[in-house]
């Protein structure tokens, strides 16, 4: 089983995104690249809603998953252990490595600033 998991991370990380979602146990992952933070439009003043088009990486859950569980749910570099505020960073980037994307040992457990300053 190791060397099925860990000779295809993203096939690992698909079937267990299905499993753990089959179970009732995840909802699916909402990340954001870097950068894509909405922007402040002054012409814009009212509190209303607008349709956006998301894009949601496949096996994203995993990876939180299995790196958080790795550090214990804590910060590597605070201790900080509340779950609410880490995050799963990626040490290659996402968009820099296709074959690590998933794989659990390109990710370090950070909290929400420490993971925004690696960035």
């Amino acid at each position: 089983m190791w060397e099925e998991m860990t000779s295809n991370w993203e096939n690992f990380a698909i079937e267990s995104q299905a499993a753990l979602t089959s179970f009732g146990l995840v909802e699916g992952a909402q990340d954001h690249e870097p950068g894509t933070e909405e922007s402040f439009d002054e012409t814009s003043r009212s509190g209303t809603d607008r349709p956006v088009l998301s894009t949601t990486r496949v096996g994203q859950d995993f990876f939180r998953s299995a790196v958080l569980s790795s550090y214990n749910y804590r910060c590597c570099i605070t201790g900080l252990s509340v779950p609410r505020l880490l995050i799963a960073s990626h040490i290659i980037p996402w968009r820099l490595n296709q074959e690590n994307r998933v794989n659990p040992g390109n990710g370090l457990s950070l909290n929400a600033l420490h993971d925004k300053a690696f960035d």
